[in-house]
């Protein structure tokens, strides 16, 4: 399937009781890794659209491993990964942590589910969700995007510092229904893997994580 979420089947698995459990995971997260949340939202940046910089690689560098996982493998994955890791978040176009904080599951709100993501892109409501909510482009979204160094990982005790790129698919079901072309489609997609690839180099990390919809 697509290797990034797309917006209108995460309310399939939608869990009222995991709305209240997501708000305490967040209110911890803030707590204990409070001053790692600060410096990844200081040293976040975002990517306008087209300006994904042109990877740069090192004489003599190891190649990056680049490696694909289900839902519900990606944090494995994260912890048991060659470090450095770079992880792609495939995001909501327009909600912070997409359905997270309303008791959805996907691909992105596994992630905000697993350390302070959630708490790192909550601070880029103003600046990156709101304007992304006038240039949907019949849900094709655009190429821009946030890179984040740092996003504390969080799993039983153990925990680890990754850098994530937020990179939105498009919305190829609605796109086609506001009668966008699958050339559209496929186009929109292939730029926006393009712009995850060059984020996701630019980290120099060993290992890239890549979560796609199981």
């Amino acid at each position: 399937g697509n290797g990034m979420a797309r917006e209108d089947d995460r309310n399939a698995d939608r869990n009222d009781g995991r709305e209240a459990q997501a708000k305490r995971h967040v209110a911890v997260m803030k707590a204990v890794f409070g001053t790692e949340t600060q410096a990844s939202i200081e040293a976040a940046r975002i990517v306008e659209a087209g300006d994904a910089p042109e990877p740069a690689i090192a004489e003599g560098a190891e190649p990056t491993k680049v490696s694909f996982f289900a839902t519900g493998e990606v944090v494995t994955a994260i912890f048991a990964s060659d470090k450095p890791v770079a992880v792609l978040d495939p995001a909501s176009y327009r909600y912070v942590g997409g359905g997270y904080m309303r008791g959805w599951r996907g691909a992105e709100e596994e992630l905000c589910d697993a350390g302070n993501l959630y708490a790192i892109l909550e601070a880029f409501q103003k600046s990156y969700y709101a304007p992304n909510k006038q240039t949907a482009s019949g849900e094709l979204y655009t190429g821009r995007a946030l890179s984040i160094p740092g996003v504390v990982f969080s799993r039983q005790g153990e925990t680890m510092q990754a850098d994530v790129a937020a990179v939105a698919a498009p919305n190829r079901g609605r796109a086609l229904e506001r009668n966008r072309s699958e050339r559209e489609c496929d186009l929109a997609l292939a730029e926006r893997v393009d712009t995850a690839m060059r984020l996701l180099a630019a980290f120099g990390a060993q290992t890239v994580v890549v979560s796609t919809r199981s």
